[in-house]
């Protein structure tokens, strides 16, 4: 943590001194959750992203939390928080460095550290219009697993997105990520969500998402390998 906290630091020396230019973003979400695979209940949604952005560098912070409950008994339970970096080196390209923790004891871990170094870049770059964009880069994962046991584990991460705006109201949004791992080859992650907003005026929005979670070798033995998740919430962006 104190090498990645030194390493982002480092990335930000090559802010300047006129803040002017800087521009806030804030997106708020909380909505009803249907889960299928591993549990099946409703349960609530919460997730938060803040960005800063100032001339080529841009910091990222993004939250969340999912809990759910069957007859009053906790069914699952999971939550995340990242700190994020990016630099941009042209138009197209940039860099980033990423700190991620997360939890998920239903799926056999207490915490997971996820460390990200990696490279962007735009393939479709038209601002509020049509988006796409691929990551590819280096990750570092640290697991302390339900049963005790801890790992370290080395992997690639690859994502790819694609933003389109249809209307003045309506705008689509679909992801994938891929993770294979270099220690355990088997333990490789796949991830996947789509999803379509409704705008209801300038500030709130309705959404619905799908989201696919595959992990080909689960931290518990017998678990699904698939998890699903239907959410429909409001969204606030300012």
């Amino acid at each position: 943590m104190k090498r990645f906290v030194l390493a982002l630091i480092v990335l930000g020396l090559g802010l300047g001194a006129q803040w002017a230019s800087a521009e806030w973003k804030n997106e708020s979400e909380a909505g009803v959750v249907i889960t299928e695979g591993n549990s099946k209940s409703q349960s609530l949604n919460l997730s938060q992203k803040t960005s800063y952005q100032h001339l080529q560098n841009k910091w990222s912070f993004g939250a969340g939390y999912l809990q759910s409950k069957s007859a009053g008994v906790l069914s699952s339970r999971s939550w995340d928080l990242m700190l994020r970096y990016d630099r941009e080196i042209n138009e197209k390209l940039g860099a980033f460095i990423s700190q991620q923790i997360e939890s998920n004891e239903f799926a056999g871990y207490k915490q997971r550290y996820n460390t990200d170094l990696g490279a962007k870049y735009y393939f479709i770059k038209e601002e509020k219009q049509t988006e796409w964009f691929a990551e590819a880069g280096y990750r570092f994962t640290k697991e302390n697993k339900v049963s005790g046991a801890k790992s370290n584990q080395h992997k690639a991460r690859v994502y790819s997105e694609f933003f389109k705006q249809w209307n003045e109201s309506v705008s689509s949004k679909l992801w994938g990520e891929f993770v294979p791992n270099f220690t355990v080859s088997k333990q490789w992650l796949f991830n996947s969500e789509a999803s379509l907003s409704v705008m209801m005026n300038s500030i709130l929005s309705l959404k619905t998402a799908y989201l696919l979670k595959y992990s080909n070798e689960p931290s518990i033995v017998g678990a699904k390998k698939t998890d699903s998740v239907f959410t429909t919430s409001l969204v606030a962006k300012f």
